[in-house]
């Protein structure tokens, strides 16, 4: 006999701080120069009780290698882009290609380039923030260990940086479906699946080196489009992880013809890192940097709302370099590439213990 599956509350922020919806300290970003494009990672963000009419800005350090001696960067928070927005381009140099950041003797490297050519120290500064955004891609570190059963062979914890990405229990990831999961072969198609996050944990006396992710699987529906599976269940608005709630309230507003919703696919799913394909942001948030504030106004007026999940890479997808897996902090992955003396002022719901 089928039975109505229980929709239980998802784990509430961790010590009460909601992680920022957009840019998370600790990120890595795209940030907007006048020269063009440029990758950084998140130190500082705007205040959430921001005042009604001032734009949100944020402080990013440019990543490439220490003795550039790059400054952080006070920006609007509309002049960045998740890294998974955009593609990393191929690396310029011929010395430095098919390497990993790590293999290069930078310091050498730096000495053979001549004070006058500023071209090439230019194209060397870009190459190897290339390459750190690569090394930060493959890796992952934990933060703040909740709690640990069995000797120490479960350890759950609230947060994972992975890869360029801040990742937080209650949190909605793009997910693709693998057959282990027993959904049906359509569910395995699915190319906006998303997982909304109740356990992150690690298994380091069984499996070291891994992370695993519990939650439940949902599919995004609209108008008369059926679920992937059919015991699918419509879950209510009040049941749904914050970031859905967030996004049906944007979309019953602006677009209620479309008809929105969520379905479950499976509750207490347990995925592994190579099944996630990245945060899942809120459109009302991350479209107008997509596509520009006037244009997705204009079309949110005419009940338009397009869908800006499968605009993002998947995270696998942008692997350039080897796998280097399981850091023991965020600034142990990201290492030399930071400017000097830089620090990431987390919040305190954000503990490493490798730091």
């Amino acid at each position: 006999m089928y039975q109505q599956p229980q929709f239980l509350p998802y784990p509430q922020p961790y010590l009460g701080i909601q992680a920022p919806t957009l840019f998370r300290v600790g990120e890595l970003v795209w940030f907007q120069m006048a020269s063009g494009w440029r990758l950084g990672i998140v130190s500082v963000t705007a205040p959430t009780n921001q005042k009604p009419g001032v734009k949100p800005e944020i402080q990013i350090l440019p990543i490439s290698h220490q003795l550039f001696n790059q400054s952080p960067i006070q920006t609007l928070e509309a002049t960045a882009r998740p890294f998974l927005a955009f593609s990393v381009p191929n690396v310029s140099i011929p010395e430095l290609q098919n390497k990993a950041y790590d293999e290069v003797n930078w310091e050498a490297f730096l000495r053979s380039l001549t004070p006058e050519d500023t071209h090439r120290r230019e194209v060397a500064l870009l190459d190897s923030s290339k390459m750190a955004a690569q090394k930060v891609g493959v890796s992952f570190s934990v933060f703040s260990r909740i709690a640990e059963n069995e000797g120490g062979k479960k350890i759950d914890y609230h947060g994972i940086f992975l890869g360029a990405e801040r990742i937080e229990l209650g949190d909605v990831l793009r997910v693709r479906i693998s057959p282990e999961q027993n959904l049906s072969a359509a569910a395995n198609n699915l190319p906006d699946a998303l997982l909304a996050l109740r356990e992150i944990c690690t298994a380091p006396i069984d499996v070291p080196g891994m992370a695993f992710f519990k939650g439940d699987i949902y599919q995004p529906l609209t108008g008369d489009n059926a679920p992937a599976t059919d015991a699918a269940t419509t879950v209510p608005e009040d049941k749904l992880p914050r970031p859905l709630r967030e996004e049906m309230v944007f979309r019953k507003k602006f677009a209620p013809a479309e008809r929105w919703r969520c379905v479950l696919l499976k509750q207490n799913a347990v995925l592994r890192e190579p099944d996630l394909k990245g945060r899942f942001y809120a459109t009302h948030r991350l479209l107008p940097l997509l596509d520009g504030q006037a244009k997705v106004a204009a079309e949110a007026q005419q009940g338009i709302v397009r869908d800006v999940q499968q605009r993002l890479n998947q995270r696998i997808d942008t692997f350039k370099t080897a796998y280097i897996g399981q850091k023991r902090s965020r600034a142990d992955t990201i290492g030399p590439a930071l400017p000097p003396g830089s620090v990431l002022q987390f919040e305190p719901s954000v503990r490493e213990e490798g730091a």
